[in-house]
């Protein structure tokens, strides 16, 4: 069996033992925070309507929010950040800015967009706003933001390189196809030339957890929506130790 084969058998096929219990542990953390939840990111506020009427000329440029996915977050407006938690169950998610709850509903959701509705909701800057207030927020495309990286490792990758202490072994350890799939909720396939084994995943900032019967960390060294890098030391295969780091490139399907 080649070294990438035990590599990626090693880092993504330990959640198979206890992977119910596990999925239904994620699926309560995403629903109140977590790094995998979907609206995890840095957002730009691309539309900004008052009781039908677009009032987006009211937010002024460049004005972000940024949700953590430690339940933080902040509304970048006008120069100055204004600090709030968050929770999200369902499609309703809750902001509180320290003075009282905004209560949002998710109307329309993607990896890169989000559109949401609320009533009567006081924001930083504006103030109270009246009526029926929808924003539409689309993610920061910025390169290699750690706060995108749960939605920019979406969808499918294929290995295309592969070093061990700094020497490219790409040649000799990558035998045909191998594809990794990354789903929302931290689940995933790796398929390798027709193998298929699953896998769970989350992220915490640059790191990549993986967790079974065992625990691997890798550090994202970088992921843009259409690369990625990983790496890792003294990784566990089996009964066996691999010592020095080892590197892993991937580019996205189409």
């Amino acid at each position: 069996m080649k070294t990438l084969r035990k590599i990626m058998v090693a880092i993504f096929s330990f959640a198979l033992i206890g992977m119910a219990v596990s999925c239904n542990k994620d699926d309560d953390k995403d629903n109140n925070g977590g790094s995998n939840s979907p609206i995890v990111g840095t957002w730009n506020v691309s539309e900004f309507m008052v009781n039908g009427q677009d009032r987006s000329s009211w937010i002024p440029d460049n004005s972000q929010i940024v949700i953590n996915a430690n339940g933080s977050g902040s509304f970048k407006i006008g120069g100055h950040d204004y600090s709030f938690s968050w929770t999200l169950n369902g499609n309703e998610l809750t902001i509180d800015n320290g003075s009282g709850n905004i209560n949002c509903h998710i109307t329309n959701q993607s990896a890169n967009e989000i559109t949401f509705t609320s009533s009567n909701m006081s924001l930083p800057v504006l103030g109270p706003v009246s009526g029926e207030v929808t924003i539409t927020i689309t993610r920061d495309a910025s390169v290699n933001d750690p706060n995108n990286y749960s939605a920019l490792l979406l969808g499918t990758w294929r290995v295309d390189g592969m070093t061990h202490n700094g020497q490219d072994i790409s040649a000799s350890e990558i035998q045909g196809t191998i594809t990794l799939t990354f789903y929302e909720g931290g689940t995933g396939v790796i398929d390798e030339n027709g193998n298929r084994s699953n896998f769970q995943w989350v992220i915490n900032g640059t790191s990549i957890t993986v967790t079974g019967d065992r625990e691997m960390v890798f550090t994202i060294n970088s992921l843009t929506a259409t690369e990625c890098t990983f790496s890792g030391t003294n990784i566990v295969m089996g009964h066996q130790q691999m010592q020095g780091e080892i590197t892993i490139h991937m580019v996205k399907n189409a």
